[in-house]
């Protein structure tokens, strides 16, 4: 079964806290660098203060994961919205938490690169860079639950794909149409799958996000070692239906995923949902569909 945790809290310290502590027997950490990848998108207020993933998540990811043993800490992103991590750190307190932890920052859009054939808009093969860092890292990832602009919603998943695109210039470039996207976004999961999956959604953002949206309080924290699994479950309790989102659609497809597989741990999907408002161009999204999808993923076909 893929372990999937969900909790409903107020406090974004204890909603996280509760969450990681239901699938703590599932957490097993190798020996390698442990990177906590959260949603740093923007330095600019108001915006930022419901885009950005809280000080207060991260500093429950901290404790607990400090509380298995991790004595360092990488905290890295690459902010999509043409602007350095410095600046973001710094208008919202991030810094503050290297006081209390072993924390190096690191700024993905300038990391070294590793290549990866994605799609133009034309459907053909064009090369991208992701950073090295997320390749050689146990990578954590904390999310804000909300709506977007592209690919319908945002969660653990995506989060972790676009922000380790190296360069800004590859943020926008690889928003090449609907369906182009989401297969995209699908191939670089599968190549550098999130090993652990946190899901804020105490305050998340409906309507226009993942930037421009609007605050809409959930109350619900999200975690799991499975990061399909995990956005399953999330998708569902911001009441979209979870093959109504191409990259997820396209992951499911790829490694035989069910939902039947998933067990969820502690609060019921039913008892958790809060509508999320959808971008305004929620419908135009819903065009991602490739009739001849197997052919962008070799492995999926062969099989």
């Amino acid at each position: 079964m893929r372990n999937v945790a969900l909790v409903k809290s107020n406090d974004r310290y204890e909603a996280v806290t509760k969450a990681l502590e239901a699938i703590r027997g599932d957490i097993h950490l190798p020996d390698k660098p442990v990177l906590i990848k959260p949603n740093l998108v923007m330095a600019k207020k108001p915006n930022g203060e419901v885009a950005n993933s809280h000080p207060d998540a991260i500093h429950a990811a901290l404790d607990f994961l400090k509380g298995l043993g991790v004595t360092k800490f990488i905290i890295a992103d690459g902010p999509g919205m043409g602007e350095p991590l410095a600046p973001v750190l710094d208008a919202f307190g991030y810094r503050e938490l290297a006081k209390r932890y072993n924390i190096e920052f690191r700024d993905l859009n300038s990391d070294k690169p590793v290549e990866i054939t994605l799609l133009d808009k034309e459907m053909k093969p064009k090369v991208f860079a992701i950073a090295k860092t997320m390749v050689d890292c146990y990578r954590v990832s904390l999310s804000v639950m909300k709506t977007h602009n592209v690919v319908v919603v945002t969660l653990a998943i995506k989060n972790t794909v676009i922000g380790s695109l190296v360069g800004k210039e590859n943020k926008p470039t690889v928003h090449q149409g609907y369906q182009a996207m989401n297969i995209s976004m699908a191939r670089i999961a599968s190549f550098i799958p999130n090993d652990l999956s946190i899901i804020d959604g105490v305050v998340g953002m409906e309507g226009e996000g993942p930037v421009d949206g609007t605050e809409i309080r959930s109350g619900v924290a999200l975690a799991s070692v499975d990061p399909l699994a995990c956005d399953t479950i999330g998708t569902e309790v911001m009441g979209y239906d979870p093959d109504d989102v191409g990259y997820l659609w396209y992951l499911k497809q790829t490694s035989g995923f069910s939902r039947r597989q998933v067990r969820v741990l502690g609060e019921r999907v039913a008892a958790c949902k809060t509508k999320y408002k959808p971008h305004s161009k929620y419908l135009e999204q819903l065009n991602w569909h490739v009739s001849n999808w197997q052919e962008f993923f070799p492995r999926a076909a062969a099989a």
